[in-house]
């Protein structure tokens, strides 16, 4: 096994979407205004009733086919349910009223980015900063595929200027936390995912790149119990043991290797790959 290193970019998180109890929208009653069918498709979204949200601005486009607004908030109610296909041709017809619409030139760039287009959304997101526009999905955007191309400096600068316009986001301190680890700045790293902790209490996410940054410190035990409560004894144990092994410290990752195998017979053939691969490594050193 080796170890998930996702740095949980999750490109649909860079929608933000707040998260709340899903409103009460009702059927399909008729008379709403196009003022109304706004404040019902903006309520959804707040609250990530993205499906909804998207059948209010529907609803719009039925009224009036044009209407920007709501052109782009059908392309990002699709984004947020990872259709970026589909969402791209929303923002397309609006930059074909509006050929200069920030919303929909970032938003374009970012289902580009979604659909692995790195290379037409960077320069979409570089035309938006030379024009100065500042926006904190446009830099986490360019953070996500500097992190991609494996320039993680690069990323962490993206991802500072994005916390400072967006500084309690919980995805971008972690997004930030994981580029210190790949750039070895692990101290950087740390400070920035417990940062993000406090942000998000619990998060699944930012506790695995938690993990990850303590072992990379030698603090295994630690990494352990943090990865434990989230991937189970087991498999903690194993992704530890893997960090020890990348260390070069052989014995100990065969230790945890081990505690691996005894903790979870349904881990064994993992555990038990990465213990004949210790053990060869440990062969060829005596």
């Amino acid at each position: 096994m080796q170890m998930q290193c996702k740095w949980l970019l999750l490109l649909p998180a860079l929608l933000m979407v707040a998260c709340a109890s899903q409103p009460e929208l009702g059927g399909d009653e008729p008379g709403f205004s196009i003022v109304e069918l706004e404040q019902r498709a903006e309520m959804a979204s707040y609250a990530g009733a993205h499906s909804d949200a998207l059948l209010q601005y529907q609803k719009i486009l039925e009224k009036e086919p044009d209407n920007i607004a709501a052109l782009v908030g059908v392309g990002e109610s699709l984004l947020a349910v990872n259709q970026p296909r589909r969402a791209e041709s929303y923002f397309e017809r609006t930059l074909k009223i509006d050929p200069v619409n920030t919303n929909a030139r970032e938003a374009r760039a970012l289902s580009w980015l979604m659909q692995g287009k790195s290379i037409v959304a960077k320069k979409s997101l570089d035309d938006l900063v030379d024009d100065g526009v500042e926006r904190w999905r446009v830099w986490n955007g360019l953070g996500v595929i500097a992190d991609l191309s494996g320039d993680y400096m690069m990323a962490v600068e993206y991802y500072q200027k994005a916390i400072a316009l967006a500084p309690n986001l919980t995805i971008l301190h972690n997004n930030l936390g994981y580029s210190q680890i790949m750039a070895h700045d692990y101290v950087a790293a740390e400070a920035s995912l417990k940062k993000a902790l406090l942000l998000g209490p619990g998060n699944a996410r930012v506790l695995n790149n938690l993990a990850l940054c303590t072992a990379w410190q030698g603090r295994y035990d630690e990494a352990t119990n943090i990865l434990s409560p989230v991937i189970g004894a087991a498999a903690a144990n194993n992704n530890t043991g893997y960090i020890a092994y990348l260390r070069k410290e052989h014995l100990l990752a065969k230790e945890f290797f081990a505690r691996a195998m005894r903790l979870s017979p349904t881990y064994y053939k993992k555990a038990a790959n990465n213990l004949e691969m210790v053990n060869r490594k440990l062969a060829l050193v005596e």
